[in-house]
């Protein structure tokens, strides 16, 4: 199973001017930024965490429901975006190790190895 990456950008710029958080009370920012980063561990909120933060409605708009868990489009976006770097991230290093070693296969060996067969004194 495929690791989620443990956190997400965060654009205080973004934040500061984005729509309605001039209107936003404090306790709107707090339970927005709340939700956020449940939505982002747990691969969206349930509708009955959801309903308990009692999110104010300019808050809940930034959320929609699929699939029965409230998402966020900016975190959808995040998530992809970190997706399509990692995957070329690692296409960049089998491309690399390939012009480096050819399709020869990799040579694992460690200092260690010795150890392996309770030889310690070799």
């Amino acid at each position: 199973m495929k690791e989620k990456p443990p956190a997400f950008q965060f654009y205080p710029k973004d934040w500061l001017s984005g729509e309605h958080m001039d209107i936003m009370t404090y306790e709107d920012k707090g339970k927005y930024i709340d939700l956020l980063c449940r939505c982002w561990t747990n691969d969206g909120i349930s509708t009955e965490s959801f309903k308990h933060i009692r999110p104010s409605k300019i808050v809940a708009k930034k959320f929609y429901l699929k699939d029965g868990r409230y998402q966020n489009k900016r975190l959808d976006e995040e998530r992809e975006k970190q997706e399509n770097r990692l995957a070329a991230m690692s296409e960049g290093g089998k491309k690399s190790a390939l012009l480096k070693w050819g399709d020869r296969p990799a040579k694992t060996t460690s200092p260690y190895d010795k150890f392996k067969d309770g030889n310690k004194d070799e």
